[in-house]
């Protein structure tokens, strides 16, 4: 399902996919999901099943936001943090103001408690997913004669007597 159509002139495709299918560290049980509000960035309320969880957390609290810290995995490696806008904070405006150096300065709080904290967290059940062709990013990175069909390189492709060039790469990302 990755590709939309298959064209019988292509020669070969380049595609990347990365498909995230982790665990968390400690698990939702399914009985403490109900239906519940969420909130819209426009304000507006959508019902939802939303997982409850209560254990020990990295929490962040500040004027601009609340943040928490799920782990991932046994060894708890990987982690996804869910971040809260302040109520008076747009949401759109909350993203655009923010930076690299606010992210770290959630990470480095919650490091610096004793431990972690106990509370309860209430998420939406859900499934990300990101595709997207990237042809223009890679010509901006500095490929433009690889996507041109008078210009592109490829001899060890193959010999059809036409040159070989790359039609469209995709990159699909599924959480």
């Amino acid at each position: 399902k990755f590709l939309d159509k298959i064209d019988p002139d292509v020669i070969c495709y380049l595609i990347n996919a990365v498909y995230f299918k982790g665990t968390w560290t400690v698990k939702f049980d399914k009985k403490d999901t109900k239906e519940g509000d969420f909130t819209l960035a426009d304000g507006s309320k959508k019902k939802m099943a939303m997982m409850e969880l209560k254990d020990e957390f990295n929490f962040y609290f500040g004027d601009d936001c609340a943040a928490v810290r799920l782990n991932l995995g046994k060894d708890k490696k990987a982690a996804m943090w869910f971040v809260l806008p302040a109520e008076d904070k747009n949401l759109d405006e909350f993203i655009g103001e923010l930076t690299t150096a606010q992210v770290d300065q959630w990470r480095a709080k919650c490091a610096q408690k004793d431990g972690e904290t106990k509370g309860v967290v209430t998420i939406p059940r859900f499934k990300l997913g990101y595709k997207k062709t990237l042809n223009d990013a890679l010509k901006a990175q500095g490929m433009p004669r690889a996507f041109d069909q008078t210009k592109a390189q490829f001899p060890k492709l193959g010999t059809t007597g036409q040159n070989i060039f790359i039609g469209r790469v995709l990159h699909e990302a599924v959480l």
